[in-house]
C-alpha cells in the first residue's frame, strides 16, 4: 500500500532499487523474501597523530567501508546466503547508496530467526569494500 505524505517530503521505506538488488540475491529465481529493514553504517579506520607532548594534532581516516544488515522475512524460495557470498546489484553507477565501485560481501553471523506466531526471517550482515574487485574466474 502506497503511503500518503503531507508536509515536508521525506524518504519513506526502502528504495525500490535497494530492495530489488537485495531480493535478486536471495533465491535462484530472484525476487524472494520481504525486505523489512536495511540499516547502513559508514565505517573507517581512524588514527590520531600526536604532537611532542601527546596532544592530537591530526586525525587520519582510511580504509573506508559501509556495513549493511539486511532484514528479510523468508518465503519458501528464499536462500540463506553464506559468508563470502557476493551480493550483486548494490554496486552500480546509479546505486542509491552511492556504492559505485567495489564489491559487497556477506559476513559471518547470518542469523536465522524462528519464533512462535512469526515468519522465519534472516538477518544478513554485509560489508561494502569500495576498493576491492571481484576475483577473476
Amino acid at each position: 500500500m502506497a503511503a500518503t505524505i503531507r508536509g515536508k517530503r521525506v524518504v519513506w521505506g526502502i528504495p525500490d532499487a535497494i530492495r530489488d538488488a537485495i531480493k535478486g540475491n536471495l533465491s535462484e529465481a530472484g525476487n524472494s523474501g520481504i525486505i523489512t529493514g536495511a540499516p547502513v553504517t559508514d565505517n573507517a579506520d581512524e588514527s590520531k597523530i600526536p604532537n611532542e607532548v601527546g596532544d592530537p594534532v591530526s586525525q587520519v581516516f582510511s580504509g573506508r567501508t559501509s556495513s549493511l544488515t539486511i532484514e528479510v522475512v523468508c518465503e519458501a524460495t528464499t536462500v540463506k546466503p553464506e559468508p563470502g557470498d557476493l551480493l550483486d546489484g548494490l554496486v552500480a553507477a546509479d546505486s542509491p547508496l552511492g556504492w559505485t565501485t567495489g564489491i559487497v560481501v556477506v559476513q559471518p553471523g547470518v542469523q536465522t530467526k524462528f519464533a512462535n506466531k512469526e515468519a522465519k526471517s534472516f538477518s544478513i550482515p554485509v560489508i561494502w569494500f569500495p576498493e576491492m574487485v571481484e576475483p577473476e574466474a
